[in-house]
């Protein structure tokens, strides 16, 4: 099935399946709410082989990841890739070995593990009558593993690994299971797409133990739509990168290198790492490169990749006049030797979800030319590491390229802020962490209370504290909603633009929740930086009042009831009247509601704040933007942002103008910084950094997505 058949089944609800199919799916999924995931435990890391391909190296870092963090990760592969002759599948092995984790293959299980399981097995049985999976011998093979090893979560990625280790881990009594896609749905690549897919994804997204995940925003969408899963319960996660296991080599390693491809002193080479397959954009690769031996003298271009369209890209290049010129290297283990020879990476795939290759360029220095498509576009910054270009846009991309390589200042620039970009935003231990927290979660959040949230009597899992949140309106009518990790982008744009004090001031204003602000700290501290951080919202402060032996009221300062917590469990106004009568109703003031609770035995009124627990080294206070300054704000800080509240939405034009203006007194001066983003329904962030010049006026420094809506109030306030 192609692309068009996509839309013969988006947004269809999933097939008709037995009686017995959703017991084996859902079977004691309560249960397993409670069971918390920590260093110690063991885990899954599962996928098909080990080939030279991005997913696959990405599982061996997250595999490597674990074990740092104090897990014991057991590699589980399908193919038994010792005892192949041809080493095509076990690229990876030697690092893994290197890592000393452990692996073990399907394939060495017992041959008589179907019969026994479907004698033995009544789940298994009633799953396999479905016929879901075409294979019940690897699926057999496969629970067997799993109860062997008695991991607290799998995590699987690319389609067929997804499925089988899907269903295996719900009849192995796997707490959780993380399935992880890699770009776009199958259906958009027909030469791996299988009828099979759509079923079971659908019949597998019935289980709450089942998390999804992907690199790409877009591509998450994408197949959740294609799924018919709820929208956004694919959590993006970004890729890794890792110095250890692509280091830089020495510069007389890749001056060696220039000269083994015969290079001149002038020359410039331009790499592409890549599967030689559509998808990747070849044909259009090599049509830039036709582009460029007409304007950069002494080109050279190195190809590293295999696949089934490798005779056609021959005869093209024969076609082209680009023999002597492009060069086609297989399948190499110097990859990052052959990148740090480069000018330049050049990407021109048609569908992606978070390359590897993007990631790895930056790392080694050098700039990126590439197509906008999945998670391209955050894995750079454009027009700081590299340039994008639309896809297909062969007279773009030769012109981009042909401006880095003829601009040397432009070239290193951009190569040594890659590098930052690469060591600071895509860290194994950052992705292993983000799956380790959805890996905490339940698809199905449980009506986290305010006093198990804000009194910390319980780890909140990320689901949990999102949906909390978003039950909690602001003064000015606004939910204080959020999203783990929606800022990330912009969180590395600043970082990329800073070059003031390693002790900044800063102020997040408009901080809602707080996790956004958690985050951004916790992202300076990894890079180095000590900040000094204050976050402000309009409604900071609120009360937990205990109305009854297990009543429970959050209010805000004001008295405005928040949440009715009834017994542990979050209730409406109404029910908590028939549960408690008497015991206040949520449109009672505090005032009045103190009152009537004070008349009782053992009132209690606890000071909250509204924001996450998690927050413990950040200053928290109540303010309106639109309000006199506090003294104390005046000339404070160095880097002021505003995420997610000046927006044309919230405010017209003259009101969001005198924001800015009032917002302006709390920098510093020259040099201090002011972000302002937005982020869309889509989850792409669009936003600017400004800069004060010696005038006192904002100037831009860099964008993210389109740029802020309000730049234009900005630089005019």
């Amino acid at each position: 099935m192609g692309a068009s058949g996509q839309n013969a089944v988006c947004g269809v609800a999933p097939p008709p399946v037995s009686p017995a199919l959703p017991d084996v799916l859902m079977k004691d999924d309560t249960a397993y709410r409670a069971i918390r995931l920590a260093p110690g435990d063991a885990v899954v890391v599962c996928t098909h082989a080990l080939p030279a391909g991005g997913a696959e190296r990405q599982w061996v870092y997250l595999a490597s990841g674990l074990q740092q963090l104090g897990y014991r990760p057991t590699v589980v592969l399908f193919e038994d890739i010792e005892a192949q002759p041809d080493e095509r599948n076990a690229h990876y092995l030697p690092l893994l070995k290197a890592e000393g984790i452990p692996m073990m293959f399907i394939s060495r299980q017992p041959q008589d593990t179907l019969q026994t399981m479907l004698a033995t097995d009544q789940g298994f049985a009633a799953l396999t009558r479905e016929n879901l999976l075409p294979d019940a011998n690897r699926l057999a093979r496969l629970v067997l593993t799993f109860r062997q090893l008695a991991p607290k979560a799998v995590f699987a990625q690319l389609d067929p690994p997804n499925l089988y280790a899907g269903f295996a881990a719900l009849l192995a009594g796997v707490p959780r299971v993380v399935l992880s896609f890699r770009s776009y749905n199958p259906s958009h690549f027909p030469q791996n797409h299988q009828p099979w897919f759509h079923a079971a994804y659908a019949a597998l997204g019935r289980s709450d133990r089942v998390l999804f995940s992907g690199n790409a925003a877009a591509a998450n969408r994408d197949y959740e739509a294609w799924i018919g899963l709820k929208p956004r319960r694919a959590i993006t996660i970004a890729n890794a990168v890792s110095e250890k296991h692509f280091p830089r080599p020495p510069e007389r390693e890749i001056a060696a290198c220039r000269t083994s491809f015969q290079v001149s002193p002038g020359g410039k080479i331009v790499i592409g790492v890549f599967r030689l397959v559509p998808a990747k954009g070849p044909f259009a690769f090599l049509e830039v490169c036709a582009g460029l031996a007409k304007a950069i003298h002494g080109l050279r271009v190195l190809i590293v990749g295999i696949g089934f369209a490798l005779p056609e890209l021959e005869a093209r290049v024969a076609a082209l006049g680009l023999n002597g010129i492009v060069m086609f290297l297989g399948r190499r283990n110097d990859v990052n030797l052959l990148m740090a020879a480069a000018d330049l990476l050049l990407l021109a795939s048609e569908k992606e979800g978070m390359p590897n290759v993007v990631l790895e360029a930056q790392l080694q220095g050098v700039p990126v030319v590439a197509t906008e498509t999945g998670a391209v576009r955050g894995a750079i910054l454009p027009g700081i590491t590299g340039l994008l270009c639309p896809v297909g846009d062969v007279p773009a991309l030769t012109e981009a390229c042909t401006t880095l390589l003829q601009d040397t200042a432009l070239r290193r620039r951009m190569g040594e802020a890659g590098a930052r970009h690469a060591r600071g935003s895509f860290g194994i231990e950052r992705m292993c962490q983000a799956y380790l927290q959805l890996a905490r979660t339940h698809a199905k959040s449980g009506g986290l209370t305010a006093r198990r949230l804000l009194l910390g009597n319980d780890d909140a899992a990320p689901d949990e504290e999102a949906a909390f949140f978003a039950g909690i309106r602001n003064g000015n009518g606004v939910f204080k909603t959020t999203r783990a990790r929606r800022m990330d982008d912009v969180n590395a744009l600043f970082a990329a633009l800073y070059c003031g004090p390693a002790r900044p001031r800063i102020m997040d204003v408009g901080a809602s929740s707080g996790i956004s602000t958690v985050e951004w700290q916790e992202d300076l501290v990894a890079r180095g930086l000590s900040p000094r951080m204050v976050a402000t919202d309009i409604m900071i402060d609120g009360f937990l009042i205990r109305a009854g032996d297990d009543y429970y009221i959050l209010t805000d300062k004001d008295g405005r009831a928040l949440q009715h917590d009834v017994g542990g469990r979050v209730v409406g106004a109404e029910e908590a009247a028939r549960l408690r009568p008497g015991a206040g109703l949520a449109d009672i003031r505090a005032d009045t509601l103190w009152r009537r609770i004070a008349r009782r035995r053992h009132p209690r009124r606890i000071p909250v704040k509204l924001i996450t627990p998690r927050a413990r080294r950040i200053r928290f206070l109540e303010d309106d933007i639109f309000a006199p300054n506090r003294a104390a704000f005046r000339g404070r800080f160095d880097v002021l942002r505003a995420a997610n509240l000046l927006n044309l939405v919230y405010f017209p034009q003259d009101r969001l103008r005198d924001g800015v203006i009032n917002l302006r007194p709390r920098l510093k001066g020259e040099g201090a910084m002011f972000i302002v983003n937005r982020t869309l329904e889509d989850g792409s962030n669009h936003g600017s950094v400004f800069r004060l010049d010696s005038r006192g006026r904002f100037e831009v420094m860099g964008r993210v997505g389109d740029g802020s809506e309000i730049e234009g109030i900005v630089l005019g306030a």
